[in-house]
């Protein structure tokens, strides 16, 4: 069995159908596609350079144009490609992302081109991807990445069940040097969710929770939200100022480096939707 990582660029759907059916993509000039060309090109690069640094046990990458598969045989190589796809995509993409595990199958990817036509054929498959896709598809709101219920306990077993890492902590460390990484942390998700996402991941690792608040401020100035995607902002401010909260808990003061105080979320857009028969799925 294998572990399957689904992540995907929120407000894709949205931004296309938004745009004139005349649209010229080829005039990249524009503000509109030159923003959604560098959010792809940030993505893509956030993946490439998550699975060169988590290489141990990568079966397979498939990169789309706003989406994104992984595979890996290593839960440690997958905690961490995640925390680090996630750092680089803070404050320049909204994603979020779902974990399953399960069968992997894979016949063949292949890419022809001439001069009149394109063919691009990716052949991979298995209850893995379905339950990676199930996560992310849950209707659970905010850049989070959710866990099938198939892939938690072997996700916590990695770790011992530590819900947070504690800061990283630079006391004796030399100019040019620095303390290692750490990866993604498998935590319990507060409130209402469907039977089979109970968890999500805490991919902060051991960087400060501060550095993701001003990366959502970042992406928030960049992309605007209506009304309706709102709701993606408030969602995520809660779970980080959770992330800090389950760091005050479980690990002692003097291990957690400065204090970050959380910030306000909107509890009247949040209870607005929670009205509205529970979760729904985001398009």
């Amino acid at each position: 069995m294998v572990y399957a990582v689904f992540l995907d660029i929120l407000g894709t759907t949205r931004f296309f159908t938004s745009l004139p059916d005349n649209y010229d993509f080829e005039q990249e000039n524009r503000p509109l596609i030159s923003s959604y060309n560098l959010a792809r090109k940030t993505f893509h690069q956030g993946i490439s350079s998550a699975t060169r640094i988590a290489s141990g046990g990568l079966v397979f990458r498939a990169s789309f144009s706003d989406c994104a598969y992984l595979i890996y045989e290593e839960p440690d190589s997958l905690l961490m490609a995640i925390h680090v796809a996630m750092t680089i995509f803070n404050g320049s993409v909204p994603v979020r992302g779902g974990v399953g595990k399960g069968n992997f199958g894979l016949d063949h990817t292949i890419h022809i081109a001439d001069s009149t036509s394109s063919s691009t054929e990716a052949s991979f498959y298995g209850s893995s991807i379905v339950r990676a896709h199930q996560a992310e598809r849950c209707g659970l709101k905010g850049f989070r990445v959710f866990v099938h219920s198939s892939a938690a306990q072997p996700l916590m077993d990695t770790h011992k069940g530590l819900k947070v890492f504690p800061v990283r902590d630079w006391t004796g460390y030399e100019e040019g040097g620095h303390p290692p990484h750490k990866g993604s942390t498998v935590i319990e998700i507060e409130g209402e969710c469907p039977s089979e996402i109970k968890h999500e991941l805490c991919y902060i690792g051991s960087d400060e929770v501060d550095i993701y608040f001003r990366g959502l401020d970042m992406i928030q100035r960049c992309f605007p939200p209506s009304y309706k995607d709102i709701i993606h902002y408030e969602h995520t401010k809660l779970a980080l100022n959770r992330f800090q909260k389950l760091r005050e808990q479980s690990i002692p003061a003097a291990a957690q480096g400065p204090l970050v105080t959380s910030r306000p979320v909107s509890r009247a857009v949040i209870r607005k939707n929670s009205e509205k028969n529970g979760p729904k799925r985001n398009i």
